[in-house]
């Protein structure tokens, strides 16, 4: 058997393969941030497709957090509608894991109803944004724990803290974003603690057998953005903390999902910083970006780079290529890397494969 298929632990948690799917949004999100049936069907077909962990998000912590296309898990009353999510995943055989975030200052009043909180503020920020306070940090600070507190009680099998493409957690690690000269920000152990503490405080909520997973960007790609060498750093800060886990991405805009991966020297595009985390972690690695064919994943497990292949885009056009690629059928996966499935966010509709859809409709 191919190393892909393999099964292994996340601390308690046994998985089937070695693939896990990316946190998407998903769109299609009912009022009051609730997962509606979009969201179970597409968990559910993803776990029948053989999808090893499945992590469901972005969810929000808090309200002013949150976008219109999200879910979140802010309030004790959605926890039912997750649990449908959860339910149907489990009922198919397969795991589910939560990714929680905040925008910070990645939104605007108009979208949330909600004065926007920045790490730090500055000249191009309009007024209805809120440069954060200490009563700030601590108030997000509980709202993760108690998100995954929530979780956890909603039957998601992990949580992971999204600490990358620039929103809040990774604007906190950021030192272009975070500009503070007080104990959130400055020196690297600043920019570091308060997200170590926070991961610490819902290591005890939740106990020591429940996974906690992170993903972060290694780099941002920009002048005074998070470097290689910090962003390790921090994670093994984060790893003391309680995280079992460790997505490696990297970027921010048109760095996070790139087009034209059509050969194989473009996929696993984070393929260099994934190998320097797994040189120096304890823990699991897992990377993200640019997967297309069996090959390359099955020479990332081989060559010790990851110890998890993690998609998003190929998994929105086929969520069965795992079970295809187990099958024998070890042809690339269909997607074309245009980045057409996300273009439905912005009009709230649920996240789809263009390609695919136009192609069923000439037919």
């Amino acid at each position: 058997m191919s190393i892909m298929f393999e099964k292994s632990r996340l601390n308690k948690l046994e998985l089937q393969n070695r693939f896990v799917r990316s946190a998407t949004a998903e769109g299609a999100v009912l009022p009051g941030s609730e997962v509606s049936e979009h969201h179970i069907k597409t968990f559910a077909a993803l776990a029948e497709g053989g999808v090893g962990l499945i992590i469901a998000g972005s969810v929000a912590v808090s309200p002013e957090g949150g976008a219109p296309h999200v879910t979140g898990i802010y309030d004790d009353a959605q926890i039912a509608g997750h649990r449908r999510a959860t339910d149907a995943v489990h009922e198919a055989g397969g795991k589910i894991a939560i990714q929680l975030f905040h925008n910070g200052k990645m939104t605007s009043k108009a979208l949330t109803g909600h004065t926007v909180l920045a790490v730090s503020k500055d000249d191009t920020m309009d007024d209805d944004v809120k440069e954060m306070d200490a009563a700030d940090f601590k108030r997000i600070g509980e709202a993760f724990v108690k998100a995954a507190v929530r979780s956890k009680e909603a039957g998601y099998d992990a949580v992971q803290f999204h600490i990358a493409h620039g929103y809040f957690l990774h604007q906190v690690l950021s030192p272009k974003d975070n500009r503070r000269t007080d104990q959130y920000g400055g020196t690297l152990e600043k920019r570091i603690n308060f997200i170590s503490e926070t991961i610490a405080a819902t290591r005890q909520a939740v106990g020591p057998d429940y996974p906690l997973l992170i993903k972060i960007n290694s780099e941002d790609f920009i002048e005074d953005g998070v470097t290689l060498a910090d962003s390790l750093e921090a994670t093994k800060q984060f790893v003391a903390a309680g995280i079992d886990a460790v997505e490696v991405s990297g970027g921010l805009g048109g760095d996070i999902a790139r087009v034209g991966i059509n050969k194989a020297d473009k996929e696993a595009y984070h393929r260099k910083q994934a190998a320097y985390y797994k040189e120096q972690l304890t823990v699991p690695v897992i990377i993200v970006g640019g997967v297309r064919s069996p090959e390359v994943a099955e020479s990332v497990l081989k060559d010790e780079v990851a110890d998890y292949i993690s998609l998003s885009r190929p998994l929105i056009a086929e969520p069965d290529l795992i079970n295809r690629w187990k099958s024998g059928d070890r042809k690339k996966a269909f997607c074309k890397s245009c980045n057409s499935c996300f273009k439905p966010l912005t009009t709230g509709e649920a996240v789809h494969c263009a390609v695919k859809r136009a192609q069923k409709n000439r037919t």
